[in-house]
């Protein structure tokens, strides 16, 4: 017992005496404080960063964070450029995120304490009756309740009755947004006749107004052709979210050229929407002329827009730059729904519901990194990066010395066949070219990190066996080992017992010394292609910021990941070094 505390308390002060004469190695010092910088990001990473180790919002991963790098000029970039001179390389013209609407859900009018205004022609005040908060609700909304407006009459019609719902904003920045994205709900129900469609159909169209000038363009819904029942998605020259279900988007005209009967589509165009009932006054927007629950939640965004169709007034660059051309300013968003009273039917009504009703425009610029071409947050894949990099450097340098030690060992002491044997082999996969060969076994076995950590440690370890040879080849001539001999100690006693404890020193300086390495590795097959594909790390973020960057004007992508695969390989051989300094004796600094 005696002897077990006096061996405890040796130890003790031999480490005690080592880790003072580490802790006044300037060298070994900064490369241990680097270290424990990128551990705290790896472990903190939750709470560095509320995205994921992609750079999304884990409860909406499909949404962009902000404009997608290359969405238009100078998208993606970090929010602090905004804030530097030009001359030292800044852009004051980038914008951040906006949220045009406080309170996401149905619209709450200004005089119920909400942000909504509401536009009512005053000869139609009499025809139209508000329900600011109406318990009805459907599949295609998200919050519970909507705006009721509601149009009904006894006697002459009316033809077309306008009523605006909108919201005034100011847009502070210098520079345009990168994109736009809202979203609405629509419920149309009404008196129909025989075959089901309404006595007052409804137009519906959402539109943003500059007011400065008076300017106003139209948003949403396309141009285009709308699918047939039962489709999720408009099926055309265009990709966009489809608005209704159930047969709730007619033009008469193409239903008798047979649109839903015969291919089931039914195209509105301008030559088509502003020809309803004659007025000849909205060049865009839908009728909705049936009603009930088919009309679903629908997406606002610049996807509708494209080059290929000339009555269209845009691509998304164009868009953007059209709309927010005069910067900072006051804007109007809003949706016009025209009651189209042309029936002689008496005592008719309609109900338009709106549920979810908002808007968010995706600034340019976007947190400490910006964002990549999906729109997510780079910072966020630097933090969790760091994980995959220590993982593979720690968990490939502890299996590469571990074969190297034991390998090492026995060639060292048991010499002759053992010895020719096994440096014979170590040499054969020393000449094997070592990228190549990670590539081609990363692609024949599953490309995963633990692959990628075994293949780098079966092929990093002959380096280090020869060293322990070496050393142990100097060792078992030693009198310490003749003695053990003598007295009748086995090989496997020996080896561990009294070679292995003098040779432990170089053991800690490789392991420092090996992580550099299997870093870089894992940050090459990433660049290349070939790592794992369902983790984000140093080299994946390379391998993105290549297949997208056309020059060096997006460098806070690339060099941020480079830097940091830099520092933390400087890193571990800076405390390599230190080690080797404080344990190797004819190298120990006496201070």
């Amino acid at each position: 017992m005696s002897t077990r505390k006096e061996r405890m308390s040796y130890n003790i002060k031999r480490f005690l005496n080592f880790l003072k004469i580490f802790l006044h190695n300037k060298r070994g010092l900064i490369g241990l404080l680097i270290i424990a910088f990128f551990v705290i990001w790896a472990v903190g990473a939750p709470l560095i960063t509320p995205y994921n180790e992609w750079g999304e919002d884990p409860n909406n991963p499909d949404r962009y964070l902000a404009a997608p790098a290359f969405a238009v000029e100078n998208s993606g970039a970090p929010s602090w450029l905004r804030h530097i001179p030009p001359i030292l390389g800044g852009i004051p013209t980038l914008s951040e995120n906006m949220y045009i609407i406080d309170e996401p859900g149905h619209p709450k009018l200004v005089e119920n304490g909400g942000e909504w205004n509401l536009s009512i022609p005053d000869t139609a005040s009499e025809a139209i009756s508000i329900d600011p908060d109406s318990p009805e609700d459907w599949d295609g909304s998200t919050a519970p309740g909507s705006l009721a407006i509601k149009f009904s009459r006894e006697n002459q019609k009316m033809k077309n009755v306008k009523v605006t719902l909108y919201k005034d904003f100011y847009f502070p920045y210098s520079g345009p947004p990168g994109l736009y994205e809202g979203f609405i709900s629509l419920l149309v129900v009404g008196k129909t006749n025989d075959t089901g469609y309404l006595y007052v159909p409804v137009y519906v169209n959402v539109f943003m107004e500059r007011l400065a000038d008076q300017k106003k363009y139209d948003l949403w819904p396309p141009f285009g052709k709308v699918p047939h029942a039962g489709k999720k998605w408009v099926e055309s020259d265009f990709i966009a979210p489809g608005f209704t279900l159930n047969k709730t988007i007619v033009d008469p005209e193409a239903v008798e050229k047979g649109g839903f009967g015969g291919n089931g589509t039914v195209y509105i165009a301008k030559s088509q929407s502003g020809k309803f009932n004659g007025t000849g006054e909205y060049k865009t927007g839908w009728i909705i002329s049936k009603g009930g629950k088919g009309a679903k939640r629908t997406h606002i965004d610049p996807t509708f827009y494209t080059d290929t169709r000339p009555d269209q007034w845009g691509s998304p660059p164009q868009v953007i730059r059209t709309l927010f051309k005069k910067t900072p300013g006051w804007y109007r968003y809003g949706v016009e729904i025209v009651f189209l009273d042309h029936s002689d039917e008496k005592e008719v009504e309609t109900t338009v519901y709106i549920g979810d009703f908002d808007m968010w425009l995706l600034g340019t610029c976007f947190g400490v990194l910006g964002v990549d071409q999906f729109g997510r947050d780079l910072f966020a894949q630097l933090v969790y990066g760091t994980r995959i990099s220590l993982y593979v450097g720690l968990l490939t340098a502890v299996v590469g010395v571990a074969i190297g030690l034991l390998v090492g060992l026995a060639a060292g002491y048991l010499g002759k066949a053992v010895d020719e044997i096994l440096m014979r082999f170590s040499d054969m996969l020393m000449v094997l070219p070592g990228l190549p060969l990670l590539i081609v076994l990363s692609q024949i076995l599953s490309p995963s990190v633990e692959t990628l950590i075994l293949i780098l440690g079966l092929l990093g370890w002959m380096g280090f066996a020869r060293t322990v040879r070496s050393q142990v080849l100097s060792l078992r001539e030693r009198p310490f080992i003749e003695a053990a001999k003598a007295v009748g100690a086995g090989k496997g006693h020996i080896i561990f017992r009294h070679v292995l404890p003098n040779v432990m020193g170089l053991v800690y300086v490789s392991l420092a010394t090996s992580v550099p390495g299997a870093i870089v590795a894992e940050a090459s097959l990433s660049f290349l292609g070939f790592a794992d594909p369902t983790k984000m790390s140093w080299g994946k973020m390379m391998f993105y910021a290549q297949r997208s960057i056309r020059d060096l004007r997006n460098w806070w992508w690339i060099v941020p990941p480079g830097l940091c695969i830099a520092l933390l390989a400087l890193a571990f051989i800076l405390l390599g070094f230190a080690l080797d300094e404080v344990l190797n004796p004819k190298l120990r600094l006496r201070r």
